[in-house]
């Protein structure tokens, strides 16, 4: 799910949001990109583990502003693989990168942008 670098677009052009009252309906949420955009932009820390208490609030606080504004939310997470799953080839491309992210981050001891085990494959 998701666009790829579909956020940095409409930041790059924040002159093409309009200003809308959005209440009292009902949501389609992606809650993959909704995860990592919320801890990603927490200051949170992302190399060490997560720190899923802080991060607990703020999902609280989102999702108590949804309703404040009469907003139902309908949260959707990328499925389940299987063992024919032709995307395998890019999950997999996808983690080799992650560790080679881990690695320099581990080596320079700065932060990296590496979120927590709660998005590592294989958890639930």
């Amino acid at each position: 799910m998701g666009l790829l670098g579909l956020w940095s677009l409409l930041e790059d052009r924040s002159h093409i949001y309009q200003d809308i009252r959005f209440r009292d309906s009902k949501l389609l949420v992606d809650g993959t990109n909704l995860a990592f955009s919320l801890y990603a932009r927490s200051n949170l820390d992302q190399n060490h583990g997560g720190e899923y208490l802080a991060y607990q609030v703020e999902v609280q606080a989102l999702f108590k502003a949804l309703a404040d504004c009469g907003i139902q939310p309908y949260v959707v997470m990328d499925g389940g693989t299987g063992a024919s799953d032709i995307r395998i080839n890019i999950r997999e491309d996808r983690q080799r990168g992650l560790l080679r992210i881990a690695q320099g981050a581990a080596l320079k001891g700065r932060r990296a942008g590496i979120l927590p085990p709660l998005w590592a494959p294989g958890h639930s």
